[in-house]
């Protein structure tokens, strides 16, 4: 890695720190993911758990946080 590059880990942190700006979601919550992010961060690209990392962070920043349904339950 080059001076001033970037390698894929910090891309895809920046990516999800940007998805997570986005949400409106409880603090307890965002802390929690912004834990996983760092951990993402500095976790090796070859590992199998940056792979954990990168599906569960991937999946709870696309749960609909703030939104609610008109659920009828009869």
């Amino acid at each position: 890695k080059e001076l001033g590059e970037r390698d894929g880990a910090s891309e895809d942190a920046e990516h999800f720190r940007e998805l997570l700006a986005k949400a409106v979601m409880p603090d307890d919550s965002r802390a929690k993911i912004e834990k996983e992010i760092d951990r993402l961060e500095r976790t090796p690209p070859a590992s199998p758990e940056n792979v954990v990392l990168r599906n569960y962070l991937e999946w709870t920043l696309s749960l609909p946080w703030g939104k609610e349904s008109q659920d009828r339950l009869d």
